[in-house]
């Protein structure tokens, strides 16, 4: 009995290491995923900031985000991204593709278990045509398909995470400037900035800083910088929360 326990721990012991050793990789291989995530979310944010305000024709540098900022927004703009390359993918041409390399794997397959492979399939596999043009093709799809994927791999570690930003930067400002051209409306109320007790502003704020105001004035449908000095900005609630709020 003694004998047989002693035999039994070392295997028990070099499983525990085993597995301490692949969960050591795991932990190092995430702790590389974060740093280069946080770093492609921050370059992003970073460059949502600046094609948003760019769309605007106001100076980013002017308007400086904190680092939090940019990596909530970068976040935002790879979804956005994310989405736009599923919508990509998700094809008719590309389903049709891998459907015919599905299929010609599926025939493939079936040749290394002959007992296996139905009648149609090995007349089709013996035929000319098959093995000139099938297996050409298959080759070719698996080759282009591998390359195709390892393109966005590259992408994604070297220019998605500019790119995305940039998008999302400017589809947000487009939008924006969709909303703000249709002027003040119950749905989406205007700010105004009043100064020494008067209303010199009305409109909706794009950007703030401790020192500036970037602000789109519906009255002259312009964007304003206006000095931050002495003012107050006074918004009313959002619609959508007040009227959940009442209900």
């Amino acid at each position: 009995m003694d004998g047989s326990m002693s035999e039994a721990s070392p295997s028990v012991e070099g499983v525990r290491l085993t597995w301490l050793s692949v969960l050591s990789k795991l932990f190092m291989a995430g702790a590389a995923l974060a740093s280069v995530g946080a770093v492609s979310l921050h370059l992003s944010g970073y460059v949502v900031q600046r094609s948003f305000l760019n769309a605007f024709n106001v100076d980013p540098d002017g308007f400086p985000r904190a680092a939090d900022w940019m990596l909530v927004n970068g976040y935002y703009s790879a979804i956005d991204g994310g989405l736009l390359l599923f919508k990509g993918l998700v094809s008719w041409p590309s389903m049709l593709l891998f459907g015919c390399l599905w299929l010609l794997i599926v025939i493939y397959r079936w040749e290394l278990k002959p007992r296996d492979t139905p009648d149609w399939a090995s007349r089709l596999r013996n035929t000319k045509a098959f093995q000139l043009w099938g297996i050409s093709f298959l080759y070719s799809g698996l080759a282009f398909s591998t390359v195709s994927l390892m393109l966005p791999v590259g992408m994604l570690v070297v220019l998605l995470p500019a790119l995305a930003g940039e998008t999302y930067g400017e589809k947000r400002a487009r939008e924006l400037m969709l909303e703000y051209r249709k002027g003040c409306s119950p749905e989406n109320p205007c700010s105004e900035v009043w100064t020494g007790g008067r209303r010199i502003a009305s409109g909706y704020v794009i950007a703030t800083s401790g020192t500036r105001l970037a602000f789109y004035d519906v009255e002259v449908k312009m964007v304003r910088l206006i000095e931050a000095k002495d003012l107050e900005l006074r918004s009313p609630l959002n619609p959508k929360v007040a009227d959940a709020r009442s209900e």
